[in-house]
């Protein structure tokens, strides 16, 4: 497993090499040297070729940057560009999988049933409206039986009582409540919990 301090070393290696080749290159041109010239551009794309295919690695090490900056005494506020670095937001079907995971259903006996109704109930709520649920509250305002039939219609819903979607959104309610993701338990500064929350939880 790549460690904070390689992936950081790592990523710190490649600018290093890249600035090294501008300069080379610059050097070159004015001393009108074709081979110096040649070989620089040649470093440069192997630099870019290592960034390419070593994306996933640069984006861990803004994101590590960005909690060491979080984790830090008072100071400078964390960059812009550092807020923005995490990894892309899942599709729909995969935030679905995501949150029905969450409720820990046992893979066996009755608690199958239950977890089909969850998924059913859970994936139609991830698939209401022009985006996926962006908070805690988003969610939960989603798992409604009448706001599910509107939105869906009812033969989506077949089987399905309004009781078992109603018992669905109080487990997430409760685990929002203890996972302190609800706006009643967020301090000021705890914006970002719900991405945070999804983030930590998506498959590598």
């Amino acid at each position: 497993m790549i460690t904070n301090t390689k992936a950081l070393a790592t990523v710190a290696a490649m600018v290093a090499t890249a600035l090294a080749g501008a300069v080379a290159i610059c050097l070159a041109s004015q001393a009108a040297n074709p081979l110096l010239v040649g070989l620089a551009l040649v470093e440069l794309l192997v630099v870019a070729v290592a960034l390419y295919f070593g994306r996933k690695l640069v984006k861990r090490s803004i994101c590590l940057l960005r909690d060491r900056f979080s984790r830090s005494p008072p100071g400078p506020r964390i960059p812009a560009w550092l807020s923005r670095c995490d990894s892309k937001p899942p599709d729909r079907r995969t935030l679905a999988r995501i949150l029905v995971d969450e409720l820990a259903f046992p893979p066996t006996g009755a608690a199958v049933y239950y977890r089909d109704i969850a998924t059913v109930v859970v994936t139609l709520a991830c698939y209401l409206g022009r985006t996926p649920p962006s908070s805690a509250e988003d969610l939960l305002s989603r798992l409604e039986f009448d706001v599910l039939t509107e939105a869906h219609g009812s033969d989506r819903l077949v089987g399905i009582s309004p009781r078992q979607v109603e018992q669905v959104r109080m487990r997430y309610t409760a685990l929002f409540a203890r996972a302190g993701l609800l706006r009643d338990d967020q301090g000021p500064g705890e914006a970002s919990a719900w991405p945070d929350f999804i983030r930590e939880r998506m498959p590598a």
